[in-house]
Formats: structure tokens, sequence, C-alpha cells
């Protein structure tokens, strides 16, 4: 929880107060730009901008909510921010919108994904997940990570929410298809 006598210096345009505010929140909103950015720069350019957004709107949370309420505040506008800044990216790179599609099951036996898991650190698994397209990346996030419904995801990302519905579909298809991968190639090194 962060102090309010910090957050109350940092509304009044404090540099101080300013900086021991970035300095305490930014280790848990780094961690969610690394779910939606591969990229350095990019991380580092999304953060710094939501966090100008946190400052500017930090005297009217202050004003209606407690001080153990903020981080949650900050982290839902830091992703609102990641999401702008996608809808930005994605504006250059036209994703085709599907809307008709089907869910196919893929069953894989448990076992083997428990070996995978067991197998993998959290950095592999970062780079699954940013191995995927970006709205497919996007919504896996928003819907697995951030807990965001379809409807919410569907508004954020201007998208129906069937088609979030099969992004996150062929997201987790994905995600499963490299997990197991993955698996065979640990079982290939270890013969």
């Amino acid at each position: 929880m962060i102090d309010r006598s910090i957050l109350k210096k940092a509304s009044k345009q404090d540099r101080k107060g300013q900086y021991l505010l970035y300095k305490a929140c930014y280790g848990e909103l780094f961690q969610i730009t690394c779910r939606y950015f591969q990229n350095e720069d990019q991380r580092a350019a999304t953060l710094n901008a939501a966090f100008l957004k946190i400052l500017e709107a930090l005297p009217g949370f202050l004003k209606s909510h407690e001080s153990d309420r903020f981080m949650f505040w900050a982290k839902r506008i830091l992703i609102n921010t990641c999401i702008d800044a996608y809808r930005k990216e994605s504006r250059v790179q036209k994703e085709t919108k599907l809307t008709d599609w089907q869910e196919e099951q893929v069953t894989i036996d448990q076992a083997t994904l428990n070996e995978a898991e067991s197998n993998l650190n959290v950095e592999e698994l970062e780079k699954l997940i940013h191995s995927l397209s970006p709205l497919k990346k996007q919504v896996f996030n928003l819907y697995a990570i951030d807990g965001y419904s379809h409807k919410e995801i569907a508004d954020q990302l201007a998208i129906s929410e069937e088609n979030s519905r099969y992004h996150l579909s062929q997201a987790r298809k994905g995600l499963k298809s490299m997990l197991l991968n993955v698996v065979k190639s640990a079982k290939m090194l270890l013969l």
C-alpha cells in the first residue's frame, strides 16, 4: 500500500513526491507492461504515458477514494493505456476481423500439460505469450490475466464479443500447441 502522504505530495505536483510514488509503484506496473509488450521501448513509453495520466488524475482520486485502492486504480489506468497503445498499433497493422467461427475442442493429455508447466519458467512462458499475434495476445492477457469479461474486452478493443471469444480460443490453442512442443523438445533432449 502506498503511503497517503506520498500520494498527497505527488498530487500537489511535488517533484520528490512524484518520484517517490513512481519508485513505489514502478515494479508492479512494469510487470503489467511486460505482459502486453515485448519491446522494451514500448513498455517504457506505455508505462510513462500511464504514469502521467495517473499524476493528472491523482487529485480527483484522493478526493473520492481511500489510498488503499490506489494500486488497483493505477493498474486499471495502465491496462487502459496498454489497450490504447495496442489500438494505435493495430490501426497500422490491420488484423482481419473474424465473425464466423466455431470453437474446436483441443484434447491434450493433462499429464503432458502438467509436465510442460513444471519445466517452464516465467520468461519462457512470456516468450510463448508474446509469440501470439497481437490481437490474440491482447485478448488472452485481458481475459486470463487481468480478469476482463468478453463484453469489456469487446468494448475496449472495438471488436464483437464473439470475436473476443474466438481470439481467446485461438490463443489457448496456440499456447497448448507450443507447450506440447516444449515438452517434446525437452523429452528429445533427455534421450
